[in-house]
């Protein structure tokens, strides 16, 4: 016997179909006498049993347990059962099945023509009263009724092929680890060394796509902590590699709220890695529950990591993560650092924070600096601290080793800074 599933928490018709879920339900009730509906799906390794309808104000919801349906599929597959059944309760005695549903009285089912690969289905109705009044009419009714859902059942079965093939892509990503860890660094100017590295997530999955993208899919389907958790444990792996190899850096690393709310962080880092690590809070998935958040965060900031927030100058949500966390780290958002040369507005915002960080003892990084004139201007409103292509790319970590040998780029960048100041003194 198939194993049966019982969703009642997923409905056929969900709460946005209401047209569909009223016109089957008012036929089946008013025109059939019927109490109670499901579609009944059967694959070769299980049976699905979906409510009709998800409200509780319906005749058809999910409030009524059938404890007969695996006997009921077994009859089905057997041929044993008719298509109409005026006294259930008679029938089940017959074949020596106990049911707790004894007000139960009358059944109706017919099946669903459904593609063979997406297995076997049927429409099955229950009612209370016997079924001693349904003609051949009224039962081609419940035929032609049974036609209308498959039409609606093809279209969600698509949306389920759809939507499996993402969940897999997603697990074939977080199982085959196909990912790698970048870093980039963010320098302080006034040394020209970097303080840390934040660390990126670069998938070579197909179709190839923005870490943003795989991250957001996998959070619209539930994976978004997993995945995540896949990331953060291949950067511990490349922080082991690289301090192996006598290279030990200080990383940040990009977590939404959703995995920090989750206590899993804890479990991921041991007591000489906390001492390196930044949490990096992004906007993927906003918090929902801030008291959470903050505690998390308080419990980890305890354990000797700092916590920075992403994106600020963005929106309104950055501010209110600034305001609420009291981060260690402030990150000035790329499209406040574009043009910011040109831009008056974008200055005065940019001083105003650097009061505000100031003032509260947080740290300002400029992120995603990528020209010279955004640099200066950047250093003349007082920033000290800069990431960005300007610098440095994001690299693989075996490049980190070069990136520490050569610092080229940078000194070139703070020789410059003091040759203008130098100027600007005569």
């Amino acid at each position: 016997m198939h194993r049966l599933t019982t969703s009642y928490q997923h409905a056929f018709f969900d709460k946005s179909d209401t047209t569909n879920c009223n016109l089957v339900s008012d036929t089946l009730i008013h025109h059939l006498g019927m109490d109670c509906g499901f579609i009944l799906i059967t694959t070769d390794k299980e049976a699905t049993l979906l409510p009709l309808s998800p409200s509780k104000n319906c005749l058809f919801c999910s409030e009524v347990e059938i404890d007969v349906f695996p006997h009921i599929l077994k009859l089905i597959a057997n041929e044993s059962l008719p298509n109409i059944v005026s006294n259930l309760p008679l029938l089940l005695a017959q074949h020596n099945i106990k049911s707790r549903n004894e007000d139960l009285l009358s059944m109706l089912w017919t099946n669903l023509d459904i593609d063979g690969d997406a297995g076997q289905a049927q429409l099955v109705c229950f009612g209370r009263n016997p079924t001693c009044s349904v003609t051949a009419k009224d039962f081609q009714l419940f035929e032609s009724l049974g036609q209308y859902i498959t039409r609606v059942l093809h279209v969600k079965l698509l949306k389920l092929e759809r939507k499996q093939k993402k969940v897999s892509a997603i697990q074939t990503i977080i199982e085959k680890k196909l990912f790698e860890i970048h870093f980039q660094p963010i320098v302080d100017i006034n040394s020209g060394e970097p303080l840390y590295y934040e660390a990126l997530a670069r998938f070579s999955a197909h179709p190839i796509a923005s870490p943003d993208k795989w991250l957001s899919q996998a959070n619209s389907l539930g994976l978004g902590i997993e995945l995540e958790q896949a990331l953060i444990e291949e950067t511990l792996r490349s922080l082991d590699k690289l301090s192996k190899h006598g290279l030990s850096i200080n990383v940040s690393i990009n977590m939404s709220a959703q995995f920090i709310e989750s206590g899993r962080l804890c479990d991921l880092l041991n007591p000489r890695t906390k001492q390196k690590i930044t949490i990096e809070l992004t906007e993927h998935t906003p918090s929902s529950n801030y008291q959470e958040l903050f505690h998390q965060l308080t419990q980890l900031s305890a354990q000797g990591l700092d916590i920075a927030v992403d994106d600020a100058g963005s929106g309104y949500a950055g501010l209110h993560q600034i305001l609420v966390l009291k981060p260690d780290i402030i990150k000035l958002d790329r499209a406040l650092i574009e043009a910011i040369n040109e831009d008056e507005m974008k200055q005065i915002l940019v001083s105003s924070l650097l009061g505000f960080a100031h003032q509260t003892g947080t740290s300002i990084v400029a992120e995603g600096v990528e020209t010279l004139q955004e640099f200066d201007t950047l250093k003349r409103l007082g920033v000290q601290v800069f990431q960005g292509y300007l610098f440095s790319k994001p690299m693989r970590g075996n490049d980190v080793f070069q990136f520490h040998k050569d610092l080229t780029q940078v000194s070139k960048l703070f020789m410059r800074e003091v040759e203008m100041e130098q100027r600007l003194a005569i």
